[in-house]
């Protein structure tokens, strides 16, 4: 049987097939819509991180800055260009010992800022060519602190190159003898023994008694040196003529450790010469100087002299150069700390005899081997936190 053609049917069939496409019309414009602010907000979120990695890499930026300085870095501002974007960042000095460190990143109009403050636990600085520091609990009983310059011999404060030549510009030049106070007893004074033709110097005046104390930064260099140096040396030891670059050259300073025990001594002599940092513990010193260095032997770099007991020996210096002996950077003793004693029965230094000396030069300390990684290891973050920019 055929049933008669129905228009009304056809047109039933044309209103569904324009609703389907009406629908599916819709679903992609709603599909096209969403995928455009889904890349929008991708596009803004991927700015926004890259404007916040570039505020961190500026904060950090800053925070090594501040601390290659030694914690002693000036207020500043300056702009960094990085990877198709900027950071802005300031350093601020809040205390001496405390830094603040803002970065803003930015990137195609996105922003995001950091802050940091940074406290430098300890900071090294040589005030004088030859230093001496005091730590707590050190036991000192004379009243003064004794040196002796005699012959040609000379301390001086003036800059030197590393060879030890006179430079020109003295913007850098500091005291001769320099010494922290004494804890418990501040009226302990620096005595020198000036003879025969020697010479002290510096600027703005020969010594001084009230510097900062390094008996921290000292302690920590030590345990640095004794777990990480180029060279090390344990017990009496004499060091003479050439060592090739055994112990440090003028293009390869190195870090060198020595470990002396009672009455145990390091003898430099001839025409030796060493390069870098040279650090010395004692253990007690009572009958024999425990650094004594000769002839025409000469160490160009920082020398520390670290004594951790009894640093007493009747008659004889507890440090002693002859004829031309030098330390061309500068030198430093401590008195480390509880259970140190001097009860001035000796000269802490004695040029006896020549032209033997102590030469300070800025430009061997600014790059002391193991002071940088003890510096690091003594600045902290104290707080990191994102800010609004």
């Amino acid at each position: 049987m055929t049933h008669p053609y129905n228009r009304r049917e056809e047109g039933s069939a044309y209103v569904y097939v324009l609703v389907c496409l009406v629908a599916l019309l819709a679903l992609t414009a709603a599909s096209s819509a969403i995928t455009l602010t889904h890349q929008k907000a991708t596009s803004e979120s991927s700015r926004t991180m890259r404007s916040g990695y570039l505020a961190d890499t500026g904060a950090q930026i800053g925070s090594f800055l501040v601390r290659a300085s030694n914690g002693t870095m000036a207020a500043t501002t300056w702009t960094e260009n990085l990877c198709g974007g900027s950071a802005d960042i300031t350093v601020t000095p809040v205390t001496p010992t405390l830094h603040r460190v803002q970065s803003t990143g930015t990137f195609q109009g996105e922003l995001s800022a950091v802050e940091i403050y940074i406290e430098s636990v300890a900071t090294f600085e040589m005030e004088g060519a030859m230093q001496v520091t005091f730590g707590d609990g050190v036991e000192v009983q004379p009243a003064t602190i004794d040196f002796a310059l005699h012959g040609s011999a000379i301390i001086t404060g003036q800059d030197h190159d590393p060879l030890g030549s006179l430079l020109a510009d003295q913007a850098e030049a500091t005291y001769g003898i320099a010494m922290s106070p004494v804890p418990g007893a501040p009226s302990v004074d620096v005595y020198v023994d000036v003879a025969n033709g020697a010479d002290l110097e510096g600027s703005p005046a020969p010594t001084a008694n009230d510097v900062s104390a390094q008996s921290d930064l000292i302690a920590n260099l030590a345990s640095y040196a004794a777990a990480n140096a180029d060279a090390m040396i344990v017990g009496d030891t004499t060091l003479q003529n050439s060592t090739g670059a055994a112990f440090g050259t003028a293009t390869t300073p190195l870090l060198t450790y020595v470990s002396l025990g009672t009455n145990e001594q390091l003898h430099i002599r001839q025409n030796f010469e060493g390069w870098g940092t040279l650090v010395i513990e004692v253990d007690s010193a009572t009958t024999t100087t425990p650094f004594y260095m000769e002839d025409s032997s000469k160490w160009h770099g920082l020398v520390v002299v670290r004594f951790k007991g009894e640093a007493n020996i009747p008659g004889d210096p507890l440090i002693e150069f002859d004829n031309s002996a030098r330390v061309i950077g500068g030198l430093l003793v401590d008195f480390a700390a509880e259970g140190t004693t001097f009860t001035g029965q000796s000269e802490v230094f004695d040029a006896g005899n020549g032209n033997a000396g102590v030469y300070f030069s800025s430009e061997i300390l600014s790059t002391a081997n193991g002071v940088d990684q003890v510096v690091d290891a003594s600045v902290r973050v104290l707080s990191y936190r994102h800010v609004q920019p």
